[in-house]
């Protein structure tokens, strides 16, 4: 592999892979604490890229001080998008010609941590995620209280809804656009013009920014990951009830609003070890980082599904809303029963 830090601005020969990620100003410190973590864990050798949205160039020094690409993003968007910041439809620059100058893109959001290599995901076809903590594509759509929030019209709504309704079941399971791969034979000419088509037609009807829109565009051609390149967790907590110390995962992803460097967390001093190392990147000197064997991914990925009895979504807010108002001792017994309802409502889509 040639050299991860060679500039491909002036074109040249496809290079294997790059790791990507977003950040606006606001998260320029959650990107070095994740290239760090690709460096140093992840033994990363393929190139490393920051999508830059709005982001002043005396900021983007650090990067391209240490090889990594800065693919600078104009805005696309003015406000808000899907109920969410513009910044994150700045993901759809991943689907323009430059990136062609790769075989595999590797996206993840900037709020996560990699533990692991990432390498068996660089000779994969077609576009790969994993499936998002809701589960189920109508928990991507916008919900009554949104709706009476952002002062939608409720006609347009339904129409809108209606219109997502024949081009995917809602019913669909459902992908995180937080992180996937995919390789570049996906990208045709059209392909950024029709992302942003789709997101301003839909953008009403989103409760989660560009999620909507990904899951639309790429449902019918996503293949699933194993959930350990994508672990999703809520502070501590995690959809399999698993603790934070015991959790293992190529990569943690940290989706809500408590972050670990904005809390003490379980995972604060990891993230900060990372952090405080991301000055120390050198791509000429790559470190051999961690490695799953596929027996490993495998095996845990099959622990983790065995223990997928309730989704996520619907465990955190119960644990938030309801919890206080029921002691243990009423929800231990009930434990088992919502379990084995859950194997038999939930069918999963099979590991790959």
């Amino acid at each position: 592999m040639p050299s991860p830090n060679e500039s491909q601005e002036n074109g040249g020969d496809r290079r294997p892979a790059v790791l990507a990620t977003l950040a606006d100003r606001n998260y320029i410190e959650p990107a070095k604490q994740l290239f760090a973590s690709a460096y140093f864990n992840g033994g990363w050798r393929g190139d490393y890229l920051l999508l830059a949205h709005d982001i002043p160039e005396s900021e983007l020094r650090w990067f391209t001080d240490r090889g990594i690409l800065v693919h600078r993003c104009a805005p696309l968007y003015d406000g808000p998008r899907g109920g969410r910041p513009s910044v994150y439809t700045s993901k759809f620059y991943l689907f323009t010609d430059y990136f062609r100058r790769w075989r595999t893109v590797i996206f993840t959001d900037a709020d996560a941590t990699i533990r692991a290599s990432l390498d068996d995901l660089c000779e994969r076809d077609g576009f790969w995620s994993i499936r998002d903590v809701s589960r189920w594509l109508v928990t991507q759509v916008v919900t009554t209280d949104s709706i009476r929030a952002r002062g939608l019209p409720r006609l347009h709504v339904r129409r809108l809804i209606r219109e997502v309704r024949r081009r995917r079941s809602l019913a669909s399971p459902a992908f995180c656009a937080g992180f996937f791969a995919f390789s570049t034979d996906l990208i045709e000419d059209d392909t950024f013009a029709r992302l942003n088509a789709m997101m301003e037609r839909y953008q009403s009807v989103s409760e989660h920014g560009d999620q909507l829109t990904f899951n639309l565009f790429f449902g019918d051609r996503w293949q699933r990951l194993p959930p350990v390149y994508n672990i999703q967790v809520m502070g501590d907590a995690n959809q399999w009830g698993v603790p934070a110390r015991d959790l293992e995962a190529i990569v943690v992803h940290y989706i809500t609003e408590l972050k670990p460097w904005l809390i003490d967390s379980s995972f604060s001093p990891e993230w900060r070890l990372n952090h405080s190392r991301a000055d120390e990147i050198d791509l000429k000197r790559v470190p051999s980082g961690n490695r799953w064997p596929q027996a490993r991914i495998r095996q845990y990925s099959q622990h983790l599904d065995s223990l997928d009895a309730i989704p996520a979504y619907w465990r955190f807010w119960a644990n938030s809303r309801l919890r206080p108002y029921f002691p243990e001792a009423i929800v231990r017994p009930l434990r088992p029963a919502w379990r084995r309802i859950w194997q038999i409502v939930e069918k999963d889509t099979p590991l790959t």
